[in-house]
């Protein structure tokens, strides 16, 4: 194996009572990603991880090329593979083909997918002897249908969607993160697949004494100026052009209060233009990105998610944690997290082909207006967010859900209840 599987047992401890220990003795999970890039899903996983090793589990990432998911992995101290030498999918290949040859040395191996492509690889893959044979769970973080309608050609959904078929039904199981994902999988893996949330530490967030950032303090002002937050790369997905669009028609919210916009991406050319076109530079701003975000949430008093599409999103509970509610599109997680006016608010999807005049612009403004208003009840719902946060997606939850999944799929019978 590459050399980064050497210092795997170097990263299992003391095991916590929280979290299952591993019912086989040097049982490893390799994390396989054969794909785009990943960073919010590593984030999310980077939550439960630790927790895991802490309870003796090993971890291993594959990637195909550096970024995002060979960073965050860094982060939580879980070696990672990174393949890149311009051959595609040539090097799983290969990477798998050593995989089989040393597998008995490895210990027992769970490879867990966080892809279709890296589903498909792995169940293609097995070795042909039952006694050396790796278990292949997956985790289905979104609907792959809207994943392929935006990635793919038609050939190319074509040869996917038979390609997932094929995979899932060599699977040892699937981990769905919340409901709505589950509903979207075929009706014949629907009763295999087990919703399972992601958590975040939030003693993280709650226990950082880091100041803000000097430049956005300096912008910001006094301490006493709401400030609204959204977070995300500043891609089309995100619709932050259209948060922009109902800032300015608000009233309340414009002139006493600072909407802020934390990311990277390419679109932030065009945002920044869109900004002064509509003359809200005094009230909205561009932050560059940064790895410490806990000042950042804990200033803001309420957060706006308004994609079309999240797996997500992990910026929600780390709102929660820092005591701020949210307004958000209902994505992702956001309608089994948000209670309807009692830990945030959910708001309908912007029309593509109207953005700056739809009824839903108009909703989104009124909402920031009426909430800016009542500092009182953006309080009280902040509160109740971080009560559920802690009931519903603590990071240990999480790693102890995951790690009896692990568990079930390592017994014999391979595939769990």
């Amino acid at each position: 194996m590459p050399d980064g599987t050497r210092d795997i047992t170097n990263h299992a401890s003391t095991p916590t009572s929280d979290v299952p220990q591993p019912v086989i003795e040097n049982a490893l999970v390799i994390h396989l990603f054969l794909g785009r890039e990943a960073g919010g899903i590593t984030s999310a996983m980077g939550q439960w991880i630790p927790a895991q090793m802490e309870a003796g589990w090993r971890h291993l990432a594959f990637c195909l090329r550096p970024g995002a998911v060979e960073r965050e992995m860094e982060r939580f101290a879980v070696p990672a593979v990174v393949a890149d030498n311009g051959r595609g999918y040539s090097t799983p290949k290969r990477f798998f083909h050593k995989l089989r040859t040393e597998l008995r040395s490895l210990g027992p191996a769970i490879i867990h997918a966080h892809n279709p492509a890296a589903q498909f690889y792995a169940a293609w893959q097995q070795p042909r002897h039952a006694e050396h044979r790796w278990r292949v769970v997956r985790t289905v973080h979104a609907d792959s249908r809207l994943e392929m309608k935006h990635n793919l050609s038609l050939p190319g959904r074509l040869f996917w969607n038979t390609a997932s078929a094929w995979s899932m039904a060599h699977t040892d199981g699937l981990i769905c993160i919340h409901e709505h994902v589950r509903q979207c999988l075929p009706t014949k893996y629907q009763q295999q697949a087990v919703v399972m949330p992601n958590g975040l530490n939030a003693a993280e967030i709650e226990n950082s004494t880091k100041p803000l950032p000097t430049d956005l303090a300096d912008w910001l002002g006094s301490d006493d100026i709401p400030m609204v937050l959204s977070i995300g790369r500043l891609v089309d997905i995100k619709r932050f052009d259209w948060v922009i669009d109902c800032w300015a028609k608000t009233k309340t919210a414009r002139n006493h209060a600072r909407l802020v916009i934390l990311g990277e991406g390419t679109q932030r050319a065009a945002l920044q233009q869109q900004i002064e076109s509509l003359g809200l530079q005094d009230c909205v701003r561009l932050q560059h990105w940064t790895a410490d975000i806990a000042p950042i949430l804990k200033r803001s008093c309420l957060t706006v998610v308004a994609s079309k599409s999240e797996t997500g999103p992990l910026v929600l509970l780390e709102s929660m944690a820092a005591g701020a509610a949210s307004i958000a599109t209902p994505v992702g997680i956001v309608p089994d997290v948000i209670e309807e006016g009692v830990t945030g608010w959910m708001i309908d999807h912007p029309d593509d082909a109207n953005r700056a005049a739809d009824s839903e612009c108009q909703q989104l403004a009124s909402l920031l207006d009426r909430l800016l208003s009542e500092p009182a009840t953006l309080e009280e719902a902040g509160r109740c967010a971080r009560r559920r946060l802690a009931e519903t997606h603590s990071h240990t939850a999480a790693a102890a859900r995951r790690a009896e999944f692990y568990n079930r799929v390592l017994q014999p019978t391979g595939k769990p209840d």
